[in-house]
């Protein structure tokens, strides 16, 4: 069963959104803006401590994507995209205030182990996602759907259960199983990268 979206969900969907965007339309912008910043700042906050700070890196996240907008692509996972680059500002923040050497560790440091935050913490990210994809692939056609449904399209268990015309309790269970079935066989080794894997995928 297909499901169409109404128009209000077709407005807001990010694919349309990042369309009007790369156009020039400022309403999309701020409707972007209203979906996403509050879970920036709340992001952001976690590891500066400071709402000024925090508020700064929010406003300069937004202002690089409205600088940057030509080049944003449709196809990109937006919330994802976005964490990655405040994370980036939140490590320019450190620098800039010149924040102890000890401190700077301590946000990208797990377990006893360094890692190179500028490269390598893009390179574990992008092979955490990697892996997720090769297990997501390895599933069941119907299983893999409800996942991708969940965590890149950003729909609630009931619009999902809609669609699908299964029921709520179907739809949890099969995210349930496919959560504990990606962690499990995903190689992990606990850093920022993993974070934002965890919070936006699992």
């Amino acid at each position: 069963m297909v499901r169409i979206m109404n128009n209000r969900e077709l407005i807001e969907s990010d694919q349309y959104l990042i369309n009007q965007i790369k156009n020039g339309d400022t309403y999309a912008f701020d409707l972007l803006y209203k979906k996403y910043s509050h879970k920036v700042y709340y992001f952001a906050l976690r590891y500066l401590k400071n709402i000024e700070d925090t508020e700064g890196v929010v406003q300069d996240l937004f202002m690089y994507i409205w600088t940057n907008r030509s080049k944003l692509k449709t196809d990109t996972n937006i919330q994802a995209y976005f964490f990655t680059i405040t994370f980036n500002l939140i490590k320019k923040a450190f620098r800039k205030e010149s924040y102890k050497q000890e401190y700077i560790k301590e946000l990208l440091l797990q377990r006893g182990e360094e890692v190179n935050y500028i490269i390598e913490e893009e390179i574990h990210y992008q092979s955490l996602i990697e892996q997720v994809k090769k297990i997501l692939n390895e599933l069941s056609p119907r299983k893999r759907q409800i996942f991708e449904m969940s965590r890149l399209q950003g729909m609630s268990g009931n619009e999902i259960a809609k669609a699908l015309n299964i029921s709520r309790a179907t739809v949890d269970n099969q995210i349930s199983e496919t959560t504990k079935i990606i962690r499990k066989k995903i190689n992990i080794s606990f850093c920022m990268g993993t974070f934002l894997l965890f919070t936006y995928f699992i």
